[in-house]
């Protein structure tokens, strides 16, 4: 993530039917097919859908769906 996307630097991810997990860096090891990652927005930034959050999920084709832009 970079500065301008205004998230902060933890977030929480899903693997699977596994329990949301907080971290703050990828593990090194691959995401499988429809994990799930969840990023928050800093203070006063919200996501285009006005949430605080945005989900991202690896999809059939191994791409993060929707695309990370950032908070606003």
């Amino acid at each position: 993530m970079k500065p301008e996307h205004h998230m902060l630097p933890n977030f929480l991810f899903k693997n699977g039917t596994s329990d949301w997990k907080n971290v703050t860096k990828h593990e090194g090891l691959p995401y499988a097919l429809q994990a799930e990652l969840r990023f928050y927005c800093e203070d006063g930034y919200e996501t285009v859908e006005q949430n605080a959050y945005l989900n991202i999920t690896c999809g059939n084709l191994g791409r993060w769906v929707p695309q990370l832009i950032g908070c606003i």
